[in-house]
């Protein structure tokens, strides 16, 4: 068929991109096209970068009229392009055309350009005479070249195409694993309009299963849409159950005959399993032909069926059986694990890249090869990046004259092979790495020379010496013998003139010219090279250091010495000498200084670079020299750093320890000890009683915990009473000055003198009455409650007597004390806290016992808080009581109010089951605390899993429950207006009507909350604006009318999307939303301009649809709308985020009742142009357009602007429509 007998218009440039469309005959069989003649018109020069194609309509994933994405074929370019007709050619055969069927011819230029090229055009929509029955042309498309978007042309492009009619449908292809097609047809076909059918196949028993490829499908009615087929398990009788495990694409046309649908990379089936093909779809006509056959084609695969039957079933409902099988063939190969790899090629290039290569094997489907490299004698092996199937890698930096090995190992869908042989190659010839004076003695100096790879004994002995060329600070030296041991050329010269250390070095070697050679092992000339400097490893005495760094030891007459160590001079370090000098600046010779080996010198082994003087003056300068040493000599010393001692802690003090003749105490005396440079403020003594001394710390008694030891303070000696008899002690003493504390001194032993008398224990007392007799007599009970007392906050109060019996007769103010001993025995009192309570603290090392009194002082927080005191008395002889006086104790005013937090605790998101980063809650100040060293810190409302701890105020844990919530967060101080007390304490502490505690509150949300996670526009508009332009209707509407619906769709979502198989996001919309009031949005209906006065609509009242999961906004358009340009959109605020004017109404989560998030983010500020507003056009203006689509199960119910009953002849002619259902894309033409 061809119009180029038609009259000539114009020539379309080659700027643009052209397409015409073509339809086929009724040819059952269908047609081959094997070229396409098309008219140029020609200026001269050279035309653009193009290409010729045969492309399918878009009918099939989008709108029609258009061509689509698949390309058939591309054809051949003639060799020139001239004037008038030019062939372009199909490979091959040809390409195959379906009957009845519109298809393009596609001139796609590369790249924008100013080409005056062209492309004929003619008026005419006829076609020459003689074309093929059913055969014609209809509109041309065109669009700017390297564009995706086609727009009308004005008149058609002049072209013949060229072919044949086929006599017979597309065959099957004969290497399938199994296949049915060339049994008997039954007759009929099985319809795929309505229904899905499957039939079932069984795979063989290769153990690593079977890489699906494709599968082929044999069409009776031709399918007019995509149809789905799909491979998988889960078919039966009966069931409803069906598991895909591939999706087939659709091949590049559908028509009758054999059709291929092409299976994803990757596929693999498992062996002995039953498998189904799966299809539905195509449309009213689509139906595969079937076979009452019960044997398959011969060549199967060894294992592989066909099932003798079919299955069908009306959408989600049970399958159902058929006697006849569909003709179906399987393709793909048996997987195996790939075999190892041919051994690479390694190229040998002159420079730092390696290219390895290899052969691709065709026994295996490789998906990626792993390369690595080393070079040549090394052991281990370097990964090289190689992603993807191309068998060539480059691998780059490599060094520059060495050896290189390659290895390559293939993947595929059963897993990895082994590392394939070892491939060899090099970066050109051997090249000097680096060259070092190696080695020294009485007869020989040598120089090594390193090689990037092994040496050939080509040439040796005296000759190779000529080629090298050696200077030594500038000056010529001799060569005297020059041998090589693997990569490492020995460079010898006589020890008559040796290397200096400071030498400069120098060495050249020249390959040119004839004579003896050096050779790598490879054969090839080691690369001419120098002068290479050689590094002088000849040693000399180390460097002289930096000036040490000198600091006091703490508590100590001791400097702590540090230094860096200097350059060692090609000889390693081996020792270290180090000097000092008392003084501020350095001594004139080196006689002052005091030198390891003299009186007070220190001595330095080894290579420590840190060393501590002793034995110096306290607080006082010094300066202090360091030297380093090594095999060639011992460098100079350092400059001078300078220190100043501090002052020590004096030395523990010697005591002696003695009985008091007539007592049973303890005469402790002892010398001042070494003070360290400071005087001594006090002495500490401790005693026990014991043979040894006491293996746990604690068990000594101080002087502050016995009433019978009383602080030395800085007198040198102490007695030591209310002993036991005839028992045995251990006592000790310390020091203290300002440097600090001693440590404690050796034990000395004294035991005291024997008792003289039977002893009665002492006992808790209570004044007793009888008449005119008053004594002190025994309370009753182990631990009998002796006196309560109030105790004010931070008061020091105390009770007595505590041993006074003065007062058990009958005297004046006669009161019992606390203990009486019916011997008369001096008492030694300890005194403790029994349980302190957590709201109470205790000061000033109370309780304590003096001049018969027990003392304390403490502090409660909140309120008045009972501390319970144990006092002890024991006699010398061990016997003893215990009594117990209640402090009450009490809490602070408030006089300062609450404490306030320094900051706000910020809301919080987690994930639910999942362990959080720990956070730390804000501090609070101020408010009441007196002596009371903290505020008390607590939270409320915490998620399950969570916890605080108050003394870091942070919380942490793993929580375990979802939703919002509201944790409460308190900040108390000591005051009694805490947050515990009741109305009635708040009263009688003075307090405000409520607690003066710091709170605030903050959100911790576990999950996701409800939220919009899209709005749409799901109405269509009805009119075609471009009908009002001289080009005329495009036929596609993309207008507003007067009276037509805008609608549009906020969804909400209850959790973070997930992808699901077909990788599409999928919101958790499972949990409703309830609507209680209106809730408001804003459309914008004119230009994208500040001003809103003129184009802004408010939308009320939103329908509740879904299930609560979607809230359908609708609009009517009046006759003065207009927004003919930027389009209808949402209105947003600051950062393009929509916003949903709630007013009082409440949008909530229908389960847990948490607000949902109103606003959305990221949303365009300017409209869509295809959803344009005029509402001057009406229906009368406007053709048969659909306007909404609703589906309701099997049914969808499709709305139109216009009654079709009363469409005139020129409205039917024009009804043809798109339609698109989200989920699915169904093509109508009425």
């Amino acid at each position: 068929m061809g119009n180029t007998g038609q009259a000539t218009h114009s020539s379309t440039s080659f700027q643009k991109d052209g397409a015409q469309v073509f339809t086929t005959g009724p040819n059952a069989a269908g047609y081959k096209l094997t070229a396409v003649d098309l008219e140029i018109h020609d200026p001269g020069g050279t035309p653009p970068g193009y290409s010729v194609k045969i492309m399918v309509d878009n009918k099939l994933t989008g709108a029609a009229n258009a061509p689509g994405a698949a390309v058939l074929g591309t054809l051949t370019n003639p060799g020139s392009l001239n004037p008038g007709s030019n062939r372009f050619t199909a490979a091959g055969r040809g390409i195959d055309l379906d009957p009845g069927t519109q298809y393009w011819v596609v001139l796609d230029v590369a790249s924008a350009n100013s080409s005056n090229f062209g492309w004929r055009v003619t008026t005419s929509i006829n076609e020459d005479a003689g074309k093929a029955e059913g055969w014609r042309f209809d509109a041309a498309r065109e669009r700017a070249a390297a564009t995706t978007t086609w727009s009308g042309a004005q008149r058609a492009y002049k072209m013949a195409i060229r072919g044949y009619a086929k006599t017979t449908l597309s065959g099957w292809s004969s290497t399938a694993l199994v296949s049915n097609g060339g049994q008997t047809h039954s007759g009929g076909g099985h319809a795929l309009s309505g229904q899905t059918i499957a039939q079932g196949f069984w795979t063989g028993g290769n153990p690593q299963g079977y890489a699906l490829t494709a599968v082929e499908l044999d069409f009776v009615g031709p399918p007019n849409g995509s149809v789905s087929v799909q491979v998988g398990t889960g078919v039966s009788h009966g069931g409803t159950g069906f598991t895909a495990v591939a999706t087939l694409s659709n091949p590049a046309s559908l028509g009758t005959g054999v059709r291929r649908f092409t299976a994803p990379a990757g596929t693999v089936l498992d062996p002995g399993t039953e498998y189904f093909v799966v299809a539905t779809g195509g449309g009213n006509q689509s139906s595969v032909r079937g076979t009452l056959s019960d044997a398959d084609d011969t060549g199967a695969a060894a294992g592989w069926h066909i099932r003798d039957d079919l299955r069908f079933r009306s959408g989600g409902g049970a399958w159902n059986t058929d006697g006849e099988s569909l003709k179906i063939a399987v393709h793909g190969h048996a997987v195996s694990g790939p075999p190892a790899v041919l051994t690479p090629t390694v190229s040998k290039e002159d420079g730092t890249e390696l290219t390895v290569s290899w052969t691709a094997s065709t026994s295996f489907a490789a998906t990626g090869y792993d390369v690595r490299y080393r070079r040549k004698g090394d052991a281990g092996w370097i990964e090289h990046p190689h992603d993807g199937t191309a068998t060539t890698a480059t691998i780059s930096g490599v060094l520059q004259g060495a050896s290189w090995e390659a290895q390559v190992r293939a993947t595929n869908a059963v897993g990895t092979g082994p590392w394939s042989a070892t491939g060899a190659g090099h970066t050109g010839p051997a090249r000097v790495e680096r060259a070092w004076v190696s080695e020294r003695n009485g007869v020989w100096h040598t120089i090594r020379v390193r090689l990037t790879k092994d040496l050939s004994p080509h040439a040796s002995g005296t000759a190779n010496t000529n080629r090298l060329t050696l200077l030594v600070n500038g000056t010529s030296r001799a060569v005297n013998i020059a041998s090589h041991i693997g990569d490492d050329l020995h460079i010898f010269v006589l020890a008559t003139n040796p290397f200096q250390a400071g030498d400069t070095i120098t060495l050249s070697y020249s390959n040119t010219g004839s004579g003896a050679k050096y050779f790598g092992a490879d054969g090839l000339p080691v690369a001419s090279f120098g002068p290479v400097t050689v590094t002088n490893t000849v040693p000399s005495a180390p460097a002289k250091p930096s000036a040490p760094s000198v600091n006091p030891v703490a508590g100590t007459k001791s400097l702590s010495v540090s230094w860096t160590a200097p350059a060692d001079n090609n000889g390693a370090i081996t020792d270290y000498d180090v000097r000092y000098f008392k003084g501020t600046s350095d001594p004139v010779g080196d006689g002052p200084w005091i030198e390891p080996g003299e009186t007070g010198g220190h001595d330095h082994a080894g290579t420590e670079t840190t060393a501590t003087l002793t034995g110096l003056d306290a607080s006082s300068d010094y300066r202090v020299q360091v030297r380093a040493k090594n095999s060639a000599g011992t460098g100079a010393w350092s400059d001078s750093g300078s220190g100043n001692t501090g002052v020590a802690v004096p030395a523990p003090p010697t005591p002696t320890v003695s009985a008091v003749s007539g007592t049973r105490n303890l005469q402790v005396s002892w010398t001042e000890p070494d003070t360290g440079g400071s005087a001594i403020t006090d002495y500490d003594v401790r005693f026990y009683q014991g043979a040894a001394d006491p293996e746990d710390e604690p068990d000594w008694i101080l002087d502050y915990q016995h009433s019978g030891l009383t602080d030395p303070g800085t007198s040198t000696s102490v007695t030591i009473s209310g002993l036991k008899a005839s028992a045995a002690y251990r006592v000790q003493l310390r020091a203290t000055n300002s440097a600090g504390t001693s440590a404690w001194s050796a034990s000395r032993a004294a035991t005291t003198n024997a008792s003289s008398a039977t002893n009665l224990a002492p006992f808790v007392a209570a004044l007793r009455t009888a008449g005119a007799v008053h004594d002190c007599t025994p309370l009753t009970g182990a631990m009998p409650l002796w006196e309560t007392t109030n105790a004010a906050a931070n008061a020091l109060v105390s009770v007595a007597p505590i041993l006074d019996t003065s007062k058990c007769g009958n005297v004046p103010g006669r009161k019992a004390p606390m203990f009486v001993d019916s011997n008369g025995d001096t008492l030694t009192i300890t005194a403790w806290v029994h349980d302190q309570p957590d709201n109470v603290i205790v000061v000033d090392s109370t309780p304590s016992f003096s001049s018969d009194r027990l003392w304390f002082r403490g502090t409660a927080a909140f309120e008045l808080t009972d501390v319970e005191v144990r006092v002890q008395a024991t006699d010398p002889h061990g016997a003893s009581a215990i009594g117990r006086v209640i402090f009450q104790v009490g809490s602070f005013g408030n006089t300062n109010g609450a404490p306030s937090f320094s900051g706000t605790a910020a809301d919080r998101r987690f994930a639910p089951n999942e362990e959080i980063t720990p956070f730390t809650l804000p501090a609070a100040t101020g408010g009441d605390l007196g002596t009371f060293p903290h505020l008390l810190y607590s939270v409320h409302g915490l998620p399950a899993g969570l916890t605080f701890d108050p003394a870091t105020r942070r919380v942490s844990g793993t929580p375990t429950a979802r939703g919002p919530f509201t944790v409460t967060y308190v900040a108390e101080d000591a005051d009694a207006c805490h947050a515990g007390a009741s109305a009635q304490q708040l009263k009688d502490a003075g307090c405000p009507a409520a607690s003066d505690t710091a709170r605030q509150t903050f959100e911790i949300r576990v999950g996701s909350g409800p939220k919009i996670h899209r709005v749409r526009i799901v109405s269509h508009p009805s009119y075609d604006s471009d009908c009002d332009t001289p080009s005329g209707c495009d036929g596609v509407a993309d207008t507003y009318g007067k009276g037509d619906k805008i609608l549009i769709d906020v969804e909400f979502g209850s959790e973070a999307p997930t992808k699901n198989a077909a990788g599409n996001a999928v919101y958790g919309r499972d949990v409703p939303v309830v609507l209680d009031g209106n809730v408001r949005m804003r459309l914008d209906l004119g230009d994208d301009d500040n001003d809103l006065t003129n184009s802004r609509r408010v939308l009320s009242n939103p329908e509740l649809l879904d299930g609560g999961q979607t809230l359908r906004f609708a609009y009517e358009v009046v006759p003065h709308d207009r927004d003919t340009t930027d389009g209808v959109w949402v209105q947003t605020g600051s950062g393009d985020r929509i916003l949903l004017l709630v007013g009082a109404a409440t949008l909530k989560h229908a389960v847990t009742g948490e607000r949902v998030g109103v606003t959305m983010p990221g949303l365009p500020t300017a409209g869509n142009p295809g959803h344009k507003v005029d509402g001057s056009k009406t229906t009368t203006h406007i053709g048969p357009r659909p306007t909404s689509a609703t589906v309701n199960g099997k049914t969808l119910e499709v709305t139109f602007n216009k009654a079709l009953g009363t469409l005139s002849s020129e409205d039917k002619a024009e009804l043809q429509f798109n339609l698109h259902v989200e989920g699915a894309g169904c093509y109508i033409q009425h």
